[in-house]
């Protein structure tokens, strides 16, 4: 029985990986990763990361959003975004403007001053802890600013 339960198991892990869909926003987010990585300054990496929050708010009909679980439609539709996260000590905090508008007032706050480090998650790392919506990405952004960080929690 065990056996049979380690081959469907490894069956269904070939036949998910060789259907794999190709999605464009994906591929953008992966060159954006890639630009971001190469930038050495860390004023510019913040207003890089700053624009993209930005522009990742144009999708804000949500209706039409389509997820990468979600064979059956169209993936040039789908709305892939990397993930922006801000950590204080323990705590994460995902900035995501379009779930949460009042967040604008904090990304108008980050600053070098404000922002002590800037970490990327590998895709492994990325999928295990924030699922399919972490396929494309996750920055973290750590503070070690009290006052940012009790803002931060008053918005949300």
């Amino acid at each position: 029985m065990r056996n049979v339960l380690i081959f469907l198991f490894y069956f269904s892990v070939a036949s998910v990986s060789a259907q794999e869909t190709f999605y464009p926003r994906r591929i953008d987010s992966e060159k954006w990763l890639k630009q971001l990585k190469e930038i050495t300054n860390k004023d510019e990496r913040i207003d890089y990361i700053t624009a993209k929050i930005y522009a990742d708010t144009i999708y804000k009909n949500l209706a039409n959003q389509i997820f990468m679980d979600n064979k059956i439609r169209d993936p040039e539709k789908h709305i892939c975004r990397t993930i922006i996260v801000v950590k204080f000590a323990n705590q994460y905090f995902k900035i995501d403007l379009v779930e949460n508008p009042k967040l604008e007032n904090i990304v108008k706050l980050f600053n070098s001053k404000r922002i002590d480090e800037i970490t990327f998650l590998s895709e492994v790392e990325s999928v295990a802890n924030f699922g399919s919506d972490g396929l494309c990405g996750v920055v973290i952004l750590n503070t070690k600013d009290k006052k940012f960080a009790r803002k931060l929690r008053n918005v949300l």
